[in-house]
């Protein structure tokens, strides 16, 4: 999550100059700046997200290498960036550095659905 936010970071404070000289050059600063800020919210918004769902997680006394399971679908008060309120979510919360590879096996939806 720390390492996301930095790199975040590390982009906008590439310096860029701006004393530019002619009214191109400063088009061209202000484009810089614009586009590094766009991209500063692509980059940023799915490890909010992430941070956001491990903390409520977090909340429920669940842990790492668990999977959390929303079973209504969500109302104003989930606090995600971008809730989708026809969706029922499903994240697991996988940590392999200390465990090594996971594997998630889902079987396949019966009559009733995949998710009783």
């Amino acid at each position: 999550m720390i390492r996301g936010a930095l790199a975040v970071l590390a982009l906008l404070s590439v310096p860029i100059s701006v004393f530019a000289q002619d009214s191109a050059a400063k088009d061209l600063t202000q484009g810089t700046i614009e586009r590094r800020a766009v991209e500063a919210v692509i980059w940023g918004m799915p490890a909010v997200n992430f941070d956001r769902l491990y903390q409520e997680m977090a909340r429920a006394k669940g842990s790492w290498n668990e999977i959390v399971y929303w079973s209504r679908l969500p109302d104003w008060k989930n606090q995600t960036l971008t809730p989708n309120p026809d969706v029922i979510y499903l994240m697991p919360f996988f940590d392999t550095k200390d465990v090594g590879p996971m594997v998630m096996e889902i079987p396949p939806a019966g009559p009733e659905g995949s998710i009783r």
